[in-house]
This record gives structure tokens, C-alpha cells and sequence, in this order.
């Protein structure tokens, strides 16, 4: 099988690296495996032995976990991810990439109009989002990104894909659950796709070899990552509230910009 992925990539490596991970356990059984992202994210696609593809991006812009107001919010996203320079380009980069690869499934991760793009060419996709994204910011963007598709003339039957065929959960149930969405927030959700479940973590290979081979008796450590921006920073300070009388030396991996 061919499977051609899509990655969001300029404002984290997160949405890559799952991206790639899913490519080593693809090829590993034998398919051909291309991933489509920004240059920033190359490095990580060609480690994973995967074909990289360039594509644009959006510019990094880390006001969106900072702006809670619903109306300040909608302006902010009708200027990025919902705007129609930003989406008529990605679908036209999305068209070229689908022809010259021609595969037979699309993956995106946080690339939001790769589901629309696949859906076009007749090819099924699935898309890969955590829950909690679904609460801040895709509450906002995926309606605003459903209205710029319908001002573009996207048929309503491939603007509807905007989450694939198939959501992909990448997390546990009980860490990532649906009881922490708003109903109205869980019913679009379920409108847009056939199927959604839990499918785990995605680690790579390196990152599995180095969760099976920890020693059996160790110092007593909590590494936390939540990924690169500020999007987790209330998880992390709420963790480390809980943890602060624990005697267990604690290191948190976080991108600069939520490290205060």
C-alpha cells in the first residue's frame, strides 16, 4: 500500500514526529510510505526512512493557546488557519503532492484541509488529533475552516472530510477522554467522520527501545513532555503542584516559549 502523509509542522515538530513514527511501523510491514510537510520537519521524516515531501506552511504564531475569547479568537483564526490564502494554498500544494505520489490512503496530523484534498481524488484518508485540541483551538478553527471551503465552492461532500473518513485518537481514553469535550463540541466531531477511536500513543522505534530498556531498579525520576509549545503549560504546572512533596526528582521537556 502507498500512503502519502500530511503534517503540520512550522509551530511544533510534534504533529511531524507522530507522523513519522506511524511511517516506521507502515514500512516496517511492507508499505511505501511519503510524508508531506514544511522543511523544518524533513530531518524527522528522512530519520524515519520515510520520502519527504515539501510543503508551505503557516508561520508559527503562538498567540493561539494565549486568546480565550471566542469572538477575539474566530478574528485571530479567519487570519491564519481559516483564511482562504492559507487554505486555497494548502489545497493546491495538497493537489500536487496527491498526484505525483498517487497513494493509496493520505494521513494528516493537524493539517486540516489534507482529509478535503484526499477526498477530491477519490482516495479515503484518516486523520490523527488529540481530544483535547477539539476543546481550544479546533472548536473555532473547524467550523471557520468549513465556512471558507463552502466561500471557495469545495463540494460539500469533500469539505466534509476536514477530520477524514477516520479520526485517530493518539492517546489513551482514560488520559484523553470524550466526557471532557462539550456535547455540541463531540457532536460535530462525530458528524464530520465515520469512525473515531483510541489507537495509543505513537512512539518511534527509538523511543520504544528506550521505554523497554530501563533498568529494573533506577533513581526515582518523572520526565514530563507535553510537547513543544505552550499549549500544555496548565497540565504541567498542575502536575507539578501535585508532585511538589513527592521526593522524586522531576525534569519537564518544553519549547522556549512556555518555559516560564
Amino acid at each position: 500500500m502507498r500512503v502519502l502523509a500530511f503534517s503540520f509542522t512550522r509551530s511544533s515538530l510534534g504533529h511531524v514526529r507522530r507522523m513519522a513514527a506511524a511511517a516506521e511501523a507502515l514500512i516496517a510491514r511492507g508499505h511505501e510510505v511519503a510524508i508531506a510537510s514544511h522543511e523544518a520537519g524533513r530531518e524527522e521524516v528522512t530519520r524515519a526512512g520515510a520520502r519527504w515531501l515539501g510543503i508551505r506552511e503557516i508561520a508559527p504564531d503562538l498567540r493561539w493557546h494565549e486568546i480565550s475569547e471566542p469572538d477575539a479568537f474566530r478574528d485571530f483564526v479567519r487570519t491564519r488557519q481559516a483564511s482562504r490564502s492559507y487554505v486555497e494554498s494548502s489545497l493546491e500544494d495538497e493537489f500536487g503532492t496527491i498526484e505525483a505520489v498517487r497513494p493509496d490512503l493520505v494521513l494528516a496530523d493537524m493539517r486540516n484541509t489534507a482529509g478535503v484534498a484526499a477526498a477530491l481524488h477519490g482516495i479515503p484518508s484518516i486523520t490523527v488529533h488529540n481530544l483535547r485540541l477539539f476543546a481550544h483551538p479546533l472548536h473555532v478553527i473547524l467550523p471557520e475552516l468549513l465556512r471558507t471551503l463552502d466561500d471557495i465552492g469545495i463540494d460539500s461532500n469533500a469539505r466534509n472530510k476536514i477530520l477524514g473518513d477516520v479520526l485517530a485518537i493518539p492517546s489513551l481514553g482514560a488520559l484523553d477522554p470524550w466526557n471532557e469535550l462539550a456535547p455540541e463540541i463531540s457532536g460535530m466531531v462525530m458528524d464530520l467522520v465515520l469512525e473515531a477511536r483510541h489507537i495509543g500513543p505513537l512512539f518511534s522505534a527509538a523511543d520504544r527501545r528506550d521505554l523497554l530498556d530501563l533498568p529494573p531498579t533506577r533513581d526515582r525520576k518523572i520526565v514530563v513532555t507535553l510537547g513543544g509549545s505552550g499549549a500544555g503549560g496548565d497540565d504541567v504546572r498542575h502536575f507539578l503542584d501535585s508532585t511538589a512533596r513527592l521526593d522524586i526528582e522531576t525534569k519537564v521537556i518544553i519549547g522556549p516559549d512556555a518555559a516560564q
